[in-house]
């Protein structure tokens, strides 16, 4: 029903759309908790490695899922790359697949992601701490 709707659009276009936004959608998660985290900074917690293991897990998994959509499957042997170092990595990938535009995807998510959670740091740390709360 989708593709007679949408004859422009196949139902693999909108699947791809689908991951990009499961992805997004996790993306910033992992930003708010990363806010979270910094509003007790000091203290120890295992978000310390969790939100940097998440985010590496997270976007190595979009990238494999995006390559396979986009016909073009990463090899078994690079794989480990991606997850190992996930922040240099898949930026990479998104610009070596997306030209220009992929370099525009990854600077606008990448301001977005520290406004995110910068924004959850100060908001949550005013309403645990109150008024007299300030980042360091």
């Amino acid at each position: 029903m989708v593709a007679a709707a949408n004859p422009g659009k196949s139902s693999s276009a909108s699947s791809g759309n689908r991951h990009s936004q499961w992805f997004l959608l996790g993306f910033y998660l992992l930003a708010i908790a990363s806010g979270i985290r910094e509003i007790r900074y000091r203290q120890e917690s295992a978000l310390d490695l969790l939100v940097p293991f998440s985010m590496a897990l997270w976007l190595s998994l979009w990238a494999l899922a995006d390559s396979k959509q986009r016909g073009r499957p990463i090899l078994w042997s690079l794989r480990c790359w991606f997850f190992l170092l996930a922040v240099i990595v898949v930026p990479c990938y998104v610009i070596w697949t997306r030209g220009w535009r992929g370099l525009g995807l990854v600077a606008a998510n990448t301001i977005a992601w520290t406004i995110l959670s910068v924004v959850t740091t100060v908001i949550g740390g005013r309403l645990v701490f109150g008024a007299d709360w300030a980042p360091n």
